[in-house]
Order: structure tokens, then C-alpha cells, then sequence
């Protein structure tokens, strides 16, 4: 990764990387038409139990809520 964060219009296609199993360039992507909306994390400890987390993010990169849960199964 090139960058934690970036806009998708400042690039031109040479910008992107020209393999299918490399990524594009920015960790948090914003742009008009797609763009990184939410982020989940999935732990689970040594006892069994499963926690799972999710930041959402506006347009504009701005965190809104956070959830998160757990159960054991």
C-alpha cells in the first residue's frame, strides 16, 4: 500500500497497479461513485468466543458509529 487514505479521482489509470492479485493503492478509499463505507474485525479467543466489530464511515472518510458483539459458540 502506497497510502492509508486517498481520493480515487486524483489517479489516472497508470495509477492502478496492471495485475489482477495486486490491490489498489490506498488502504481507505474515497471517491463519488465508490469508496471504503465500513470495516469489520473478527477475533476470536483461545476460549472460543467470537467478537466481531464494525467501524462505518461517511463519504467523506468521517467515522459514525461502531457496533461490535460477541458470543461463544
Amino acid at each position: 500500500m502506497k497510502q492509508d487514505s486517498g481520493d480515487l479521482s486524483d489517479l489516472d489509470m497508470a495509477g492502478f497497479k496492471e495485475t489482477e492479485h495486486e490491490e489498489i493503492p490506498y488502504r481507505f478509499i474515497k471517491s463519488d461513485y465508490y469508496g471504503t463505507r465500513n470495516t469489520t474485525i473478527i477475533t476470536i479467543n483461545e476460549t472460543g468466543e467470537y467478537k466481531i466489530s464494525e467501524q462505518n464511515f461517511s463519504e467523506n472518510g468521517k467515522k459514525l458509529e461502531k457496533t461490535s458483539f460477541q458470543f461463544k459458540l
